[in-house]
């Protein structure tokens, strides 16, 4: 039998004519070398015999020719087999590999290959990079391929739609139909983060590529089968095709018991075969399809659910156009796994960043507020922290940005809090001090993290009422702003100094600032200011005018209200935010 990568082969003539290219394979294979700095990369695809490479990459012309090869890729062959990455970083040194003369047949010496699978999820070949140098690929590299092999796959995919489409019936207006809305519709889902984003791009996509009058991504949830979002329901029996038990006698339930997608062209079609929801069906609704599919999740309960397509007229399917409608479902179900995925990293990377966030000390004179917004997309968590330190008769604030937005930022920035709170517990130093021991630290235990950082010292005043002294330092961050009790905004004078992780013994300079009575001081991230689009100037001004009709306000106030108008819960960047008043 045939297998699904096979069908990707030229299937007439002698096999000298070789294994068709494809542009967009070719393209990933590039990218992949260029991203893990290989020197070359390659598409295999199974074939009988060997493998056909429609996708390669800075191999020689003899394999660029033929595109194709029988018994010389042991390595290949491993990844297919165990469905999991393969690193090779010196095929010499591997008795198996030298015998076999692989580094002499390829032209190199290490290699890293990541599974592609089909439409099944049946792994069917390997995205490889391969380079000359011995030692050249680690976890990072394995990780960047692995997320190309997403894209790869689904390449895969859809050549595998598409060629089998083409080979039952030769109509190059349907196939070029179906693959403009394959390519669309995994473009579209390609972009998402949220089952919410799934839904919405969805029921637009649906509307727009397959003409549905109503559709609906519905899912597991607490029990029962839930629309994800409900607007494009029917308005007259929304219900019908929502909130339903998995023991309903209806075709979605049945569809996720048995796997098995149901199609009506009509109402009469659905009814026949349930003729208990004639009446309970929508007036809006003739066609009508159940899609239903399956996302493996980390908690091991398999997320269930299926895709409901509506016409508002008769819709009859053709062979073709059903599969066509099953890749989207694949399609889907992977963007759901993705989201599914980037929300458990999401949560993982917020609680650890949450527990790194500081209780604010109680400080006699002192008013103290902060805030932590994550962002708006969950993935973008991570590198934003504040802390404040009451010790040696001072009070120490830190505001700072690890450069990233993923669990390993937050990671970083925990090392950096963790280094800093110690120097100031250690002595009583100046700020710029604090940022050269920070720096120094983090570039000598080959951490490197890059970060921008500002340290400001409230010294009290040493009259009751009297003005208290603020001596500050930044680390390529932005100058604290401080707004007097009658509304005049100011953003203190002095230079920001090179941001921590680039270079050892930057000159780091201290700053000082007499902070009145009544006066609030605030640091920030600039997820507060910088909006894409927008000079950071006329953010600046917003915050000026903000903080100015708040200066009055109670500290917490201030804060809160001040967060929520420059819109920053909205944002893709995530916030913090510390501020200071001499009470």
């Amino acid at each position: 039998m045939m297998t699904d990568a096979r069908s990707l082969r030229e299937t007439t003539g002698p096999a000298s004519q070789g294994v068709l290219a494809d542009e967009e394979l070719d393209r990933i294979a590039a990218i992949a070398a260029s991203v893990s700095g290989a020197d070359a990369g390659v598409v295999a695809l199974e074939a009988n015999p060997g493998y056909a490479l429609p996708g390669l990459y800075g191999l020689r012309e003899s394999l660029t020719a033929t595109r194709e090869v029988t018994d010389e890729a042991p390595l290949t062959d491993a990844v297919v087999r165990t469905a999991a990455p393969q690193v090779v970083n010196d095929a010499e040194a591997d008795e198996d590999l030298a015998r076999r003369g692989w580094a002499q047949f390829w032209g190199f010496r290490s290699y890293a290959g990541v599974p592609v699978r089909d439409v099944h999820g049946h792994v069917v070949g390997a995205l490889s990079i391969m380079s000359r140098a011995p030692g050249a690929f680690d976890d990072t590299t394995v990780a960047r391929l692995t997320e190309l092999a997403a894209v790869c796959s689904a390449r895969v995919v859809a050549r595998e739609i598409l060629e089998r489409l083409s080979t039952a019936e030769r109509s190059a207006t349907t196939v070029d139909r179906i693959n403009r809305v394959l390519l669309t519709f995994s473009e579209g889902l390609g972009a998402t983060a949220t089952t919410q984003d799934v839904a919405r791009v969805v029921t637009d996509l649906a509307r727009a590529q397959l003409d549905v009058a109503y559709s609906a991504v519905v899912v597991q949830v607490d029990g029962r089968f839930d629309a994800v979002e409900g607007s494009h329901l029917p308005e007259d029996l929304p219900m019908e095709y929502s909130e339903l038990q998995p023991s309903a006698d209806h075709p979605g339930p049945h569809a996720v018991a048995d796997g098995e997608a149901r199609f009506y062209p009509s109402r009469a079609d659905l009814v026949r075969d349930y003729p208990h929801l004639s009446g309970h069906t929508s007036a809006n609704v003739d066609g009508e399809v159940y899609l239903p599919f399956r996302v493996d999740r980390n908690d091991d309960v398999p997320l269930h659910g299926w895709l409901w397509l509506g016409w508002a007229d008769e819709h009859v399917t053709t062979p073709q156009t059903q599969r066509m409608k099953r890749a989207v479902t694949t399609y889907v179900a992977r963007a759901l796994e993705r989201a599914e995925l980037l929300a458990a990293r999401a949560a993982v990377a917020y609680t650890l960043q949450s527990a790194l966030l500081t209780k604010l000390p109680d400080v006699p004179g002192l008013e103290l507020a902060a805030r932590y917004i994550p962002a708006s997309r969950g993935e973008q968590v991570g590198g934003d922290w504040y802390d404040a330190i009451h010790v040696h008769g001072a009070t120490t604030l830190i505001i700072g940005d690890v450069v990233g937005h993923n669990i390993a930022a937050a990671a970083q920035m925990g090392n950096l809090r963790s280094m800093l709170r110690g120097f100031v517990a250690d002595a009583l130093e100046a700020p710029s001090r604090l940022l050269s021991r920070l720096d120094d630290a983090n570039l000598r235990l080959s951490t490197r993290t890059m970060a921008t950082a500002a340290v400001a010292q409230v010294i009290p005043p040493f009259v009751e009422g009297g003005p208290a002294r603020v001596v500050w330092s930044s680390a390529g961050h932005l100058s604290p702003v401080v707004v007097g009790p009658d509304g005049d905004v100011r953003v203190l004078r002095g230079r920001s100094d090179l941001m921590l992780g680039v270079a050892p013994g930057a000159t780091r300079a201290d700053h000082e600032h007499v902070l009145e009575h009544g006066a609030t001081m605030l640091l920030f991230t600039d997820g507060l200011v910088e909006r894409r689009g927008r000079p950071m100037a006329s953010s600046l001004t917003q915050l000026a005018e903000i903080l100015a009709d708040l200066a009055q306000a109670p500290l917490e106030h201030l804060v809160a209200d001040m967060v929520t108008r420059m819109g920053a819960a909205s944002e893709r960047d995530d916030v913090a935010v510390l501020a200071v008043r001499l009470a």
